[in-house]
């Protein structure tokens, strides 16, 4: 399986997303979270019913897979209704802004 490593810009440098293929394995992701995430680098965003679709999983199952990757710090929960909610990449693991402007407070 390949998978692309994004650069994200600090400042004028830049540096390699943390999530390696190895990151991956060591933390236990499953196949369904592995494609979640090549997922995310492209689009920015995925949704629980994106992540059902892209995964042909039912709703129980993409909001533990979901779960899981938040209790793990992979990826945040955005939104503030039920209907408003999607998740991103955290910015530790190359989502996001890099000065935390996206961050709700």
């Amino acid at each position: 399986m390949i998978l692309w490593i994004m650069l994200i810009s600090v400042g004028t440098s830049w540096r390699p997303s943390p999530i390696t293929e190895e990151y991956m394995q060591e933390l236990g992701l499953n196949k369904r979270q592995v494609a979640a995430i090549s997922f995310l680098r492209v689009h920015g965003t995925i949704t629980s019913g994106r992540y059902q679709e892209l995964n042909a999983v039912a709703a129980r199952t993409a909001v533990n897979d979901l779960n899981d990757l938040i209790g793990k710090r992979i990826i945040e929960r955005k939104g503030r209704s039920r209907r408003d909610t999607h998740y991103i990449l955290a910015p530790a693991q190359g989502g996001g802004s890099v000065d935390g402007s996206d961050v709700a407070r």
